[in-house]
């Protein structure tokens, strides 16, 4: 449970900073990041891939929109146990802005995780729903199963 969580900072983290790295720029329009890398450690193959796509709009009643949308892809197989993990994550995130002032914030964020280790697989499937508006949290839900196979 620890690594999903781990993974949906990470996911936060991308979101975060695919934001940022697009709010400087200023503007309408789409902006695309992607990223894919794979790493061979003593321990095994490390992959990871992202791609977010974020639309910055001005709305008619003066708020600044981000609308993120995008996904993080993880795997590792450990040479030294034969076990692997992987994920997949995929988010839809929306900031209305005004003035600097967060106005309204929701986010989606769903997970399918898997561990598989000595002929066993282990599967989760995490939603994680969140919506700030009106100055306070509506709703902040955490929908968590596994299966073992």
């Amino acid at each position: 449970m620890k690594a999903l969580q781990a993974l949906l900072v990470i996911g936060t983290i991308v979101t975060a900073l695919a934001t940022a790295g697009v709010a400087g720029a200023g503007g309408q329009g789409a902006y695309v990041y992607t990223n894919s890398t794979c790493s061979d450690t003593v321990f095994g193959l490390v992959c990871v891939d992202e791609k977010t796509v974020t639309n910055i709009t001005d709305t008619p009643s003066g708020n600044e929109s981000y609308v993120v949308n995008g996904s993080l892809d993880f795997s590792f197989a450990n040479r030294l146990t034969g076990c692997t993990s992987s994920s997949s994550e995929r988010f839809h995130t929306h900031f209305e802005d005004k003035d600097g002032e967060a106005q309204s914030h929701g986010s989606r964020y769903v997970t399918t995780s898997q561990v598989g280790c000595g002929g066993t697989v282990q599967t989760c499937l995490t939603t994680v729903t969140f919506h700030y508006g009106r100055g306070e949290i509506q709703f902040d839900r955490t929908d968590v199963a596994c299966t073992t196979e």
